[in-house]
């Protein structure tokens, strides 16, 4: 831990001092006596995530994992209820299908403006925050008593449902060294497409024995259980949310304020950064080679 005072030489320009990974506000620094800047104890510090067990990385593999098999299950899961829905609801197939087209349309739109929160808040409550609504509405899809309140509520359900697949990378990058994403990307990867193998099969049989509700009943139990092992076992991945912590902590325990993390001083542009975040997508696809080539 490293703290400035107002005895200390000029900051150089641009103004701006920048840690290992947030810039901080020089005149945020010297509007006060003295800052303790919190940050990690050393290259070696257990609270940074990339040098975790590897137990405890391959734990949180696994329930980022968990979420994305959960999304994508729920993507394919009406699929197999088209048929029923049509036929309760006394509508056309192009309309009942709309049930599945109008989640992925939900996720295109959730995932650009819910991807940028992780790096403000944190990836662990923007999961479980996300995750709650989107099965909230998995229920609604469940107790839909006409084909108009079933959009609906898919659409939701996949707007708040998109942050495992946008988030998830961040999460893994988070934690692994480069070579270790090498070996840990192709399993996260693989789980995406476990999703849409097991909604049509397992949504298909709970149709034919349960009626077509109970296919988001089982969306919704499966999405709750997840939820519960996110909640109580995943830890934070992002370096700037475990510091603000720690320097609140610190703050609370000693009663001293002036305890801070580095991205605590960037705080104040919070919406600059979020239109930073909501731009980047946009200026990737027309700036970098190989983001325009597998968009085509």
């Amino acid at each position: 831990m490293s703290y400035y005072q107002e005895d200390l030489p000029p900051v150089p320009p641009p103004d701006t001092i920048t840690g290992d990974s947030t810039p901080v506000a020089a005149d945020h620094l010297s509007e006060s006596k003295d800052v303790f800047l919190v940050e990690f104890e050393g290259p070696n510090d257990l609270d940074n995530p990339k040098n975790w067990p590897l137990s405890k990385k391959l734990r949180t593999v696994f329930l980022v994992s968990m979420l994305t098999v959960n999304l994508t299950f729920a993507s394919s899961v009406s699929s197999a209820a088209i048929e029923y829905v049509k036929d309760d609801f006394k509508v056309d197939h192009a309309t009942s299908n709309l049930q599945t087209a109008v989640f992925l349309f939900g996720f295109a739109f959730g995932a650009l403006p819910l991807a940028p929160l992780s790096e403000l808040y944190g990836r662990a409550p923007v999961y479980s925050a996300t995750l709650f609504i989107s099965t909230l509405f998995e229920l609604g899809g469940a107790l839909a008593p006409n084909i108009q309140t079933l959009v609906i509520t898919r659409f939701f359900a996949g707007f708040f449902g998109a942050t495992p697949l946008s988030n998830a990378g961040g999460s893994i990058a988070d934690m692994c060294t480069p070579s270790l994403r090498t070996l840990i990307f192709p399993i996260f990867a693989s789980c995406g497409f476990l999703g849409p193998l097991l909604g049509p099969v397992i949504g298909g049989w709970v149709c034919q024995e349960a009626g077509w509700k109970w296919a988001y009943w089982v969306t919704f139990f499966w999405g709750m259980a997840v939820l519960v092992l996110v909640v109580l076992f995943a830890p934070e991945t992002l370096a700037d949310a475990i510091l603000r912590k720690k320097a609140k902590v610190l703050r609370k325990t000693t009663g001293d304020s002036r305890y801070h993390a580095a991205a605590e001083f960037s705080e104040d542009q919070t919406v600059a950064m979020f239109k930073t975040a909501m731009s980047r997508p946009f200026v990737f696809m027309v700036r970098e080679p190989i983001i325009i080539f597998m968009t085509l």
